[in-house]
């Protein structure tokens, strides 16, 4: 006996919700995809629970220079529960990331960042005759385990690194659209922020001019409320170096 239409839409529901289903389409997704971008994209592993939780597991992407631009040993995000079926504003309270670096980087002989390929494969133009529903952000946790991020720009001359051990952030509330930022409690252990100037291989032409009107603008001009109940840091450090020209 042959299927109804409700019958099929119920059978792919479950298929879906399948973890090796699942890992089946997102690998086939990411082959498309680096042949698209003529690079590694992949992902090892996934499971997405659509009533609110989604998780990522070895997530790898290339620049088309073979260099890691990312990679995530576990990416974990909690939306409201089941926001499709109520048609409903999705809104994102956690974000877990773990054993994750990115390296973003151009070279002292290029003006063009590693990962310019990326934004120009997904660059579309805005159609302002639409109005997109966007995500409101109301994060109530924040968990970074053993991550790195590192910005080296060598043709300016400008290195930003920072390297956390941990960061654990209990949060009443952050809210983008009502720009208030309500923190019951920050735990940073082993958090590192190294900055360092120095002379990059820019030509002289291209170097910016130095404003003549010293900026002026307030700290916080958008008026965001910051509450912060608790702070703790143990093992962190911030270095500023700048290398003589």
């Amino acid at each position: 006996m042959a299927l109804s239409i409700a019958g099929l839409l119920v059978l792919l529901v479950v298929l879906i919700n399948l973890t090796p289903v699942q890992n089946f389409l997102v690998r086939k997704a990411t082959d498309m995809l680096s042949q698209r971008l003529k690079t590694t994209v992949s992902i090892q592993h996934v499971r997405f629970d659509f009533a609110n939780h989604v998780l990522l597991q070895g997530v790898y992407v290339a620049d088309q220079s073979k260099d890691t631009i990312l990679y995530a040993g576990e990416v974990q995000v909690r939306v409201t529960d089941w926001f499709f079926l109520r048609n409903a504003t999705p809104v994102l309270h956690y974000i877990g990331l773990h054993d994750a670096y990115v390296h973003l980087y151009r070279t002292s002989t290029s003006g063009v960042w590693n990962y310019q390929f990326l934004a120009d494969a997904f660059s579309t133009k805005k159609d302002t005759t639409k109005k997109s529903k966007t995500i409101e952000i109301d994060l109530k946790k924040i968990d970074l385990q053993n991550v790195r991020f590192h910005m080296n720009d060598a043709w300016v001359g400008d290195d930003m690194n920072y390297d956390v051990g941990s960061f654990q952030l209990d949060a009443k509330g952050i809210d983008f659209k009502k720009k208030t930022i309500d923190v019951n409690n920050i735990e940073a252990v082993a958090v590192a922020i190294s900055l360092y100037d120095y002379k990059g291989g820019r030509p002289a032409k291209h170097h910016a001019t130095v404003p003549e009107v010293i900026d002026t603008t307030a700290f916080n001009p958008d008026k965001w409320q910051v509450k912060l109940n608790k702070l703790s840091l143990k093992n962190c450090a911030f270095n500023l170096k700048s290398a003589e020209d």
